[in-house]
């Protein structure tokens, strides 16, 4: 460097250091004047939390379950077959034991919470904050948007008021409150965990075959742990904006990612529940997926709008109004379809015998379709066809191969079984397979039947190798 950069450089230095000498002041000054609100502002917030923790608390409880399990079997496994061909093997009885949460919504002794916390139990405790117990029966309960309704034999109970989740924001403070664990047990008080809401209308895949809804979920990052569940998510203000229903966690504990059913959905469904009446949705009996780039480039369509169909089930509303496979559903009653969880909401809340229009793309045409929306069925599997032949795995819908699923696709005869759906943001999506894909192959093995590829992937672990007709191999991550 030579003299006159040396010289240049000491320039900036000296003025860098004069800026910064004349900006501290300034910047300190500003602090030191909004010290005091700031403190004053971290207090109220303190005083607004200890609130709820005195008011809300009190209307939250904790549920012990027990359930019996009955199965065949004797204890040494030596004289099984020996039991079994004299007198046949005898029924023995097992307690699981279960925990979880849940909250008052009326002095008179109804409580809310998830249905998958009292589900089957033959026996329900719950405990109030005091220390008493009460047995606790189910008056109702809606296994779609799992919520279940207790009462207990008391009276001028505390319970929490039902907010609007409609108006909930992300950034906005939430409370999760529950008996996490069994703590409950020793100490019946409620806990509460402090966090924010960190995103909504988010969706994770059913748990099981009896179609459970978990979409439109809250996300917050207040920790909520196994006991947790159907237990209350409120607002700074202490009014109910959701009901804690699962986390993600490898460690099946708290890692910050915590779901709450938006309580605008109990706020549907809560007099029937107390009435004990059957909850109804709508249904339109067609499976559904979003539109790939792929997928838009092989339709011939230049924007991502509407969803398609991957499939309409047999005698379904949809397919005695003429939707068929590969149509486009791009509005219901006049109302935009932008995803498939906005159509699925739709198709919820609209009443049972009510003729709506789709408007529907096919072929490059649009076509505005009456459709009559039929009651949701208690168990689709039942509609599915050869449902006994029908297994969901990784994000895949997969069914045995027909003569009806050989026509719907246009395929030859072939074995394996066919993809008839593929969920969004799945494993098996992002592997590239998709709806229509016959799978043959898994892990090197054959597969001809939903049967042997349950065989070889129940207890598989990490990721799986398949083989599809269509795609070749990939690997499905788990």
């Amino acid at each position: 460097m030579n003299r006159r950069g040396i010289l240049k450089l000491c320039l900036l230095l000296v003025l860098g250091v004069s800026i910064g000498t004349l900006i501290h002041p300034v910047i300190q000054n500003v602090l030191n004047k909004n010290a005091g609100s700031i403190t004053a502002g971290i207090y109220d917030l303190q005083d607004k939390l200890t609130t709820i923790g005195q008011l809300a608390t009190p209307a939250v409880v904790g549920i012990s379950t027990t359930t019996i399990i009955r199965q065949r079997g004797v204890t040494d496994p030596y004289q099984q077959d020996l039991f079994w061909f004299f007198f046949g093997l005898p029924e023995r009885e097992f307690k699981q034991n279960g925990i979880g949460s849940g909250f008052i919504v009326d002095p008179k002794g109804y409580i809310l919470t998830n249905q998958h916390v009292v589900d089957k139990a033959q026996d329900i405790t719950v405990v109030l904050q005091n220390g008493s117990k009460y047995k606790a029966q189910v008056t109702g309960y809606d296994t779609r948007s799992d919520l279940a309704l207790l009462k207990i034999d008391a009276t001028n109970l505390p319970y929490l008021e039902l907010g609007d989740s409609d108006k909930v924001k992300p950034g906005q403070w939430a409370i999760a409150i529950g008996n996490p664990f069994t703590i409950f047990e020793d100490n019946p008080t409620a806990s509460m965990t402090l966090g924010i809401v960190s995103a909504i209308h988010r969706q994770l895949p059913s748990s099981d075959m009896q179609n459970r809804y978990y979409g439109d979920l809250i996300q917050t990052d207040a920790s909520i742990n196994p006991g947790n569940s159907g237990g209350p998510l409120v607002d700074i203000d202490g009014n109910v904006i959701g009901i804690n229903v699962a986390i993600i966690s490898r460690s099946g504990e708290s890692a910050g990612m915590g779901f709450a059913l938006p309580v605008n959905r109990a706020k549907r469904v809560l007099n029937n529940l107390i009435e004990g009446k059957e909850i109804q949705y709508g249904w339109l009996g067609v499976a559904i997926q979003p539109l790939s780039p792929d997928l838009l480039q092989s339709l011939g369509l230049n924007k991502r709008i509407g969803v398609l169909v991957a499939e309409v089930l047999e005698g379904a509303p949809a397919a005695q109004a003429g939707i068929q496979r590969r149509d486009i559903i791009t509005k219901f009653a006049d109302k935009e379809v932008k995803s498939a969880e906005d159509l699925i909401a739709m198709v919820n809340e609209t009443e049972i015998g009510e003729t709506v229009n789709l408007e529907v793309i096919r072929n490059g045409s649009r076509h505005v379709i009456p459709v009559t929306i039929a009651a949701r069925k208690s168990n689709l599997a039942s509609q599915q066809p050869n449902s006994q032949e029908y297994i969901v795995w990784r994000g895949l819908t997969l069914q045995n191969i027909n003569d009806q699923i050989l026509r719907n696709y246009g395929l030859e005869a072939m074995e394996g079984v066919i993809v008839i759906n593929v969920d969004p943001n799945s494993p098996a999506e992002q592997s590239g397979i998709k709806p229509g894909d016959v799978i043959d192959e898994v892990n090197r093995q054959a597969v001809r039947s939903i049967k042997e590829f349950t065989s070889i992937t129940e207890n598989a672990k990490g990721n799986i190798l398949i083989h599809s007709y269509n795609q070749g191999y990939v690997v499905v991550s788990e």
